[in-house]
């Protein structure tokens, strides 16, 4: 019992880090974070101690650019304030109803969705107390180098009028009493079975 509390202590002595953590900036051994939101698939090892507060790396970020800090009540995320987010470019990942995807058929067409070159899409109405709204998986997305998910530019994706599909933040209209109206964007085929394949429906 001893040695266990004794070996507890020294692992906390070590992972004890000068830092300072305030209300917009959170410093780590000289390297300083911002408070930030983003998409993970969960929590990482815990890597440093500042006070009362646990920072927790992210898993899919080996760099420690993205970060969580955590107390006993309160989680936020914090990314490297020298690092520039990329909000364009490469779709590398997406985040689905909080699952990472990597399949190259599912993230090209979701990179033809945003850019909405061809396809109009079709009008509906999401209703507020109505499966629409319900059924709609969140979506987040990365680009380039950005090993997390940053652009929630796409609403949700989902099936509407026996169609899956896609509908993006910027199409959606302004509630009218208790009707959203939006555009959808059908799916492809490919995509459809690979998102089928990673467990999402």
């Amino acid at each position: 019992m001893f040695f266990a509390i004794s070996c507890l202590f020294a692992y906390r002595q070590v992972l004890k880090k000068e830092g300072v953590v305030s209300a917009g900036l959170v410093k780590i051994e000289n390297i300083n974070y911002v408070y930030s939101s983003f998409e993970l698939s969960g929590e990482g090892k815990t890597i440093a101690l500042i006070d009362n507060y646990i920072i927790k790396a992210v898993p899919e970020d080996p760099s420690h650019t993205f970060l969580i800090l955590r107390t006993f009540l309160d989680q936020n995320y914090i990314v490297r304030e020298d690092y520039e987010i990329p909000t364009e470019g490469k779709v590398n990942c997406a985040y689905i109803d909080g699952k990472r995807i990597t399949a190259d058929q599912v993230l090209n067409a979701l990179t033809d969705i945003i850019r909405n070159d061809n396809d109009e899409g079709t009008p509906f109405y999401i209703s507020n107390n109505g499966t629409e709204k319900n059924d709609l998986k969140s979506v987040v997305i990365g680009y380039e180098d950005c090993p997390v998910g940053t652009d929630y530019s796409i609403y949700g994706i989902g099936k509407i009028d026996d169609k899956w599909a896609v509908v993006l933040r910027n199409e959606l209209g302004t509630w009218d009493g208790n009707k959203l109206p939006a555009i959808y964007h059908e799916l492809d085929t490919k995509c459809r079975e690979m998102l089928s394949e990673c467990g999402i429906w």
